[in-house]
């Protein structure tokens, strides 16, 4: 009862319209902290809070690195943001066409989702799939682990829905395009840390020792222009981790060593997987 309480009382304060609408939300801890977390996950990705909006229909689906919403309203909407995962997430939003989004809304029946029932499971690994839907009449909140459909039928119901929104929006490739788009860097990705690299622009004037790692880069480890950002070589610079741009503080004249090494067991054994790619080792004077 006292959780129930405090779960009414968090959408009072929360939401100016809360008593306009009728409310599901199951009482499980892991609704709870994605409802607790919900007010600043909008704000970070600058999206509309659904308890508080008067369209006909509204889907939101939230994965460990997308979000998916849906508006059906005079001026219907599609949107997929991909996001990091942080504190301060990096984002890109795609916005889809008209006939992408009747089409989205055709296969999002209102019915069917309001229908859809929470799923109490939850396993060791995995992430969850959080749904919100909303009409003017009533806003609803439902979670799945990892869902699968052999489990139950609304996990088969949301296999089904995800299956197809991956398939329209092409999710892969929206994917692989955001990826590359990230500046060099380490970035949070599922449960391990992405390292995103890229050779410097035509833009950029370069030292003569750039020129020639960048050449040795290219021939050595089969790197270019279109090769993945999180497929470059692992650079060091005097011990340090760096990145390509970096060398591009260094003339020949003050450098004391340098390798381009194509990945081995011996040096994932030092550097671990982010060897992978091969490494680039610069000792300066």
């Amino acid at each position: 009862m006292k959780q129930l309480l405090k779960t009414a009382l968090l959408f009072l304060l929360l939401s100016p319209v809360y008593g306009q609408k009728s409310v599901d939300i199951p009482q499980t801890k892991v609704v709870e902290v994605f409802m607790d977390k919900l007010p600043s996950k909008l704000e970070a990705f600058n999206l509309k809070d659904l308890r508080s909006s008067d369209d006909a229909f509204n889907v939101r689906i939230w994965q460990q690195h997308s979000i998916f919403t849906l508006n059906d309203t005079q001026t219907s909407s599609s949107e997929y943001k991909l996001h990091t995962t942080s504190d301060s997430p990096v984002y890109t939003t795609t916005a889809f066409s008209d006939e992408m989004t009747a089409d989205l809304i055709d296969f999002f029946k209102p019915s069917e989702m309001m229908q859809l029932q929470n799923d109490n499971t939850r396993g060791i690994d995995g992430s969850f799939v959080y749904i919100e839907i909303a009409t003017k009449e009533k806003y609803k909140v439902v979670s799945y682990w990892s869902p699968n459909a052999s489990r139950n039928k609304d996990c088969k119901a949301v296999v089904a829905l995800l299956d197809n929104l991956y398939s329209k929006v092409n999710y892969d490739d929206l994917v692989h395009t955001f990826l590359n788009s990230l500046a060099p860097g380490r970035y949070k990705w599922g449960m391990s840390t992405l390292r995103i690299d890229r050779f410097l622009g035509d833009d950029i004037e370069k030292t003569d020792f750039y020129n020639r790692v960048e050449g040795d880069i290219k021939e050595q480890l089969s790197v270019s222009s279109t090769t993945n950002r999180w497929e470059y070589p692992l650079v060091m610079i005097n011990g340090e981790l760096s990145k390509i741009a970096d060398l591009n503080q260094y003339s020949l004249k003050e450098v004391k060593k340098f390798d381009v090494m194509k990945s081995n067991a011996g040096l994932q054994a030092i550097y671990g997987t982010s060897a992978k790619h091969g490494v680039v080792i610069l000792d300066t004077i």
